[in-house]
């Protein structure tokens, strides 16, 4: 189970850095118009948690418990980013929040193994 978390885990990471990309392009663009600096710095506390996310990941097989921790609240965090900046990118950052749960689960499920 710790592979897949950590397998899982990368995939979510990913996905969540790529949605961050996409907000801090959009959120740019935005504020250069006038609008949008929400957007940015709701994107750019995502590239934070992506990162967490991976570094979760990373350690999914040799300290399980504290890979699950790390990707749980990065997957949690994102969801309520997600919610906050409903206006320019709805529900850019869930897919990668999902996977990230996911893995946060199977490295609490493999801890013990």
């Amino acid at each position: 189970m710790k592979v897949a978390a950590l397998i899982i885990g990368v995939f979510g990471g990913l996905a969540l850095l790529v949605g961050a990309i996409i907000g801090l392009v959009v959120g740019g663009i935005g504020a250069a118009f006038g609008g949008g600096s929400a957007t940015a710095w709701l994107s750019l506390a995502g590239l934070v948690m992506s990162i967490v996310g991976l570094v979760g990941a990373a350690i999914a097989i040799a300290k399980p418990q504290v890979a699950a921790v790390l990707m749980a609240v990065a997957a949690v965090l994102m969801v309520i980013l997600d919610v906050l900046d409903i206006s320019v990118i709805p529900w850019i950052f869930l897919p990668g929040a999902g996977l990230l749960l996911i893995a946060a689960i199977l490295a609490f499920l493999g801890r013990k193994s």
